[in-house]
């Protein structure tokens, strides 16, 4: 089978990025697999046969402007196009959104138009240029969900495919498919050696029992920062590209000074997760977060909010803990008082969390993935 993933930026970073990864790797394995992206990591060779016994990875260079969001998308949109024309046919052509102008399957990492409504039940500040983008792809979403009905889309929640069928107005021919989590990278077995080693770089105690934030600071960090000032000790830790300062004041306010760690984005979150006791995320805001997957792979029970599509993965008060609502700072402090004083149930919601996690495999998606194309060839012919 010719396979074309078709994807703004190819890299092993998270999001719809790692997605493609994940899947080019695993499908190379057995197919012909071409990446169309703007961007790849450095010192990633182009066109580059890959070592496995039988088939080959391709990645191809497409030209983007990257100066804004939307600038990047409506720019690499007609090159993308060009450029599967010209290296095809192909079997399947694999959409990540709104990338080029045919596809035979389409992956939904967001609904932006969803996106953009809850940002305003929420009150996030975004600027001019955010609202921009907001405005115009989400025209260009509800052009692109229903273009071909025959063409299967993958939502990687079933919060994305209610909110395709609500915004997109596309209702059939969804099928829901999770993402995964490479409990390589996350490996359960190296969290005590990098607790110890990350406690001591960052300046932490043994002692001082830390909640984990990772991701959009704006998203529900702020529910996260108010939940943990409710308990005296207890630390805050938030990893994210956000400018810090607004929620520097916010400690202040908060009486968070000395228990708040606002720290910037690494490519080692892994050692992070290692280094908390707890992951604390009430996010306003979701479709997926693969953040939740990776911090239950290393060992962390997790209070999430039902709006990360995540938290469809979990059992509640068995595999972790769900609010109903990310603003609910009461009952998020009062299960960061449990799981600090009961460390029973603390390492039994732990065990339950990574055995789901290791279950929701890279290997799953890219096996159901495949099973979609086939199927889809089939009703083809």
């Amino acid at each position: 089978m010719r396979i074309a993933l078709v994807v703004h930026d190819y890299h092993r970073l998270g999001g719809h990025s790692r997605y493609c990864a994940e899947l080019a790797e695993r499908f190379a394995r057995e197919h012909e697999v071409h990446v169309f992206a703007n961007r790849f990591p450095l010192g990633v060779p182009l066109f580059p046969e890959s070592a496995h016994e039988t088939g080959r990875l391709y990645l191809h260079p497409v030209y983007a402007q990257r100066s804004t969001a939307l600038g990047t998308v409506l720019s690499f949109f007609v090159p993308a196009t060009r450029a599967i024309r010209l290296h095809g046919p192909f079997d399947i052509v694999h959409a990540q959104g709104f990338v080029c102008g045919h596809y035979d399957v389409l992956t939904a990492h967001i609904c932006c138009a969803a996106w953009s409504a809850q940002r305003k039940v929420s009150g996030h500040d975004y600027g001019f240029k955010e609202r921009l983008f907001d405005a115009a792809v989400t025209r260009l979403e509800r052009w692109l969900y229903p273009r071909y009905p025959a063409a299967p889309v993958i939502a990687i929640s079933r919060r994305v495919q209610a909110d395709l069928a609500r915004f997109c107005g596309r209702h059939t021919n969804v099928t829901v498919i999770p993402h995964g989590v490479d409990t390589g990278e996350f490996d359960i077995s190296r969290r005590a050696r990098w607790r110890g080693e990350t406690r001591a770089e960052l300046g932490w105690s043994d002692a001082q029992f830390t909640a984990l934030w990772v991701g959009d600071l704006r998203k529900g960090a702020q529910a996260a920062m108010e939940a943990v000032a409710r308990n005296p000790g207890q630390h805050f830790a938030s990893v994210a590209r956000n400018n810090p300062e607004p929620f520097r004041e916010l400690a202040r306010r908060l009486g968070l000074e000395g228990r708040c760690h606002l720290l910037p984005p690494t490519n080692e979150i892994a050692r992070y997760y290692a280094a908390a006791d707890v992951f604390l995320f009430p996010t306003t805001y979701d479709a997926f977060g693969m953040v939740v997957l990776e911090a239950m792979a290393m060992g962390l029970p997790a209070i999430v909010s039902k709006d990360a599509g995540a938290a469809e993965l979990i059992e509640h008060e068995v595999s972790g803990l769900l609010l109903d609502r990310p603003t609910d700072t009461g009952q998020s402090a009062a299960w960061l008082r449990r799981l600090e004083e009961n460390g029973e149930w603390r390492q039994g919601i732990a065990e339950q969390a990574l055995a789901l996690a290791r279950a929701q495999s890279w290997d799953g998606v890219a096996e159901q993935t495949l099973s979609l194309y086939q199927k889809y060839l089939e009703d083809k012919v």
